[in-house]
């Protein structure tokens, strides 16, 4: 296994934007980056998401009023549950950064994200 660099690591919030600085450089984060990032294929992918969850759910049986109405909130469970994912292994990487133990389901993001 190959050791993770050990790196100084702080986080700031400069003008309402959050900032890394690692070993004296200055990265935003990824929020940032995507808060400025047009996102025109949001609406096409909910789109998708519920169409998909509502054939789902009739070839389960369900009648459509019953599809309807849940895949009505499929696009929000799968963001959030992206999410939750995603802090997950931002909270990996920084304990890995931090040189804190994180845990072992997070090490190939970990390892991916600190090269």
């Amino acid at each position: 296994m190959t050791a993770i660099p050990t790196l100084r690591a702080r986080r700031l919030n400069v003008g309402g934007q959050r900032l890394y600085e690692v070993d004296g450089k200055l990265y935003p984060s990824v929020t940032t980056i995507l808060a400025v990032v047009s996102k025109p294929n949001v609406a096409a992918w909910a789109r998708r998401t519920t169409l998909a969850a509502v054939r789902e759910m009739l070839n389960d049986g369900l009648t459509v009023d019953q599809a309807l109405a849940l895949a009505a909130e499929e696009p929000e469970r799968v963001r959030d549950a992206a999410a939750t994912r995603g802090t997950a292994i931002h909270d990996a990487v920084a304990a890995a950064l931090a040189g804190g133990p994180y845990p072992p389901e997070a090490e190939p993001y970990v390892r991916a994200a600190l090269g």
